[in-house]
C-alpha cells in the first residue's frame, strides 16, 4: 500500500512538471507589428540607462521604470520621449512595483 502511495506521488509530480512547462499565453504578432524606426527607451545612451529592474506601461502608453541603482521611479509620457518625472524615494531594495490608476489623480 505504501509503495502505491509513493508511485502515485511520483506520477503526480511528473504530470505537474510536464504541465508547468506549457504556456498558453503566447502572443502572435503580424510581420508589421514591430516598427523598425521605433524609439529605444532604455540603453546606455538614454536617461533610463541599460540597467533597470521593472517596467510598467499603462493604457495611455505612460512608461514607469523602477531604477534600483538610483533608488527612483522614472515616468515617461507615451507621447513625449523625454523624461516627465523622477519619483525619488528609497527604492534601492525594491524588486517590483505596481501602478494604481486613479480618477482625478487622487489616491
Amino acid at each position: 500500500m505504501q509503495l502505491t502511495g509513493k508511485l502515485q506521488l511520483c506520477l503526480f509530480l511528473f504530470i505537474i512538471e510536464q504541465i508547468s512547462a506549457v504556456s498558453y499565453n503566447q502572443p502572435k504578432f503580424c510581420s508589421d507589428s514591430w516598427y523598425p524606426n521605433a524609439t529605444t527607451i532604455a540603453d546606455n545612451n538614454t536617461i533610463i540607462g541599460a540597467y533597470f529592474n521593472e517596467i510598467f506601461i499603462d493604457r495611455n502608453n505612460t512608461i514607469f521604470i523602477l531604477n534600483q541603482h538610483n533608488g527612483e521611479i522614472l515616468v515617461q509620457s507615451g507621447d513625449n520621449r523625454t523624461l516627465a518625472t523622477a519619483i525619488s524615494g528609497n527604492f534601492c531594495n525594491a524588486s517590483s512595483f505596481f501602478v494604481a490608476m486613479t480618477v482625478g489623480g487622487l489616491c
